[in-house]
C-alpha cells in the first residue's frame, strides 16, 4: 500500500478532522442512535472518551487512543446544534484537542501524512495553535519537508518563544537543512 493509501486509510478510519464541518460518516446513525441513549451530557460523555484516549495514549496503545478520540469528535460533531447552553469557544477548543491528540497517534502510528493533513486542518481556523505546528513539523521532519518543518518551528516561537520542545526540534531541523545545503546526504 503507498503512502498516500495509507494517509487516506488513516483520515477514513479517524474521520475525527471533519467535525468543525459538519462530517459525519457512515458510522453516523449509530452515533446519534449513541446520542440519544446518553443519560447525561453529550459533553461529559466526549470528556470521558477524551480522557480513556488520553490513558490508553499513556500506555501506548495509539490505535486504541485513536479509536476513542474519534468516537469522542463524532460525538462532539454531531452534539454541536443539540447541546443547549454552552459555549461554543469551549466545543471548538475541545475538538480542536481531540484533533490535535489524533495528529499525536498519527505520528506514533507513523502516519506522518495524515499527521499533517489533521494539523492543517486545525491550523486552518486558527493559525496559532502551537501544538498544531509543533506537532505538524514533526510529521515534516519525518518526511523529509525540513522547509516546511522550520516554517511552522519558527510560527510556533512566534506564539511561544522560550517552548523548549519547539527550540529543541528546530536546533534538529536546521542541522538537516545545513547537512542538506552543504550537499551532504540527510
Amino acid at each position: 500500500m503507498d503512502s498516500s493509501t495509507v494517509c487516506h486509510q488513516f483520515l477514513e478510519d479517524f474521520a475525527c478532522a471533519h467535525v468543525n464541518d459538519g462530517f459525519m460518516d457512515g458510522d453516523g446513525e449509530r452515533m446519534v442512535g449513541c446520542f440519544m441513549n446518553l443519560q447525561g451530557s453529550p459533553l461529559v460523555e466526549v470528556k470521558k472518551l477524551k480522557d480513556k484516549g488520553n490513558c490508553l495514549f499513556r500506555q501506548i496503545f495509539f490505535d486504541r487512543a485513536a479509536a476513542c478520540y474519534d468516537e469522542a469528535c463524532k460525538l462532539l460533531g454531531i452534539s454541536f446544534g443539540m447541546i443547549g447552553g454552552e459555549d461554543v469557544q469551549s466545543l471548538s477548543d475541545l475538538a480542536v484537542s481531540l484533533n490535535s491528540n489524533l495528529a499525536a497517534c498519527a505520528i506514533k502510528l507513523e502516519e506522518y501524512r495524515a499527521a499533517v493533513e489533521l494539523c492543517t486542518m486545525i491550523l486552518n481556523k486558527f493559525p496559532r495553535n502551537v501544538k498544531a505546528l509543533f506537532r505538524r513539523a514533526l510529521a515534516c521532519v519525518k518526511l523529509k519537508r525540513f522547509l516546511e518543518a522550520e516554517v511552522d518551528l519558527v510560527e510556533a516561537l512566534v506564539v511561544e518563544p522560550r517552548n523548549k520542545d519547539v527550540l529543541r526540534e528546530l536546533d534538529v531541523v536546521k542541522g538537516h537543512l545545513l547537512i542538506k545545503k552543504n550537499g551532504k546526504r540527510v
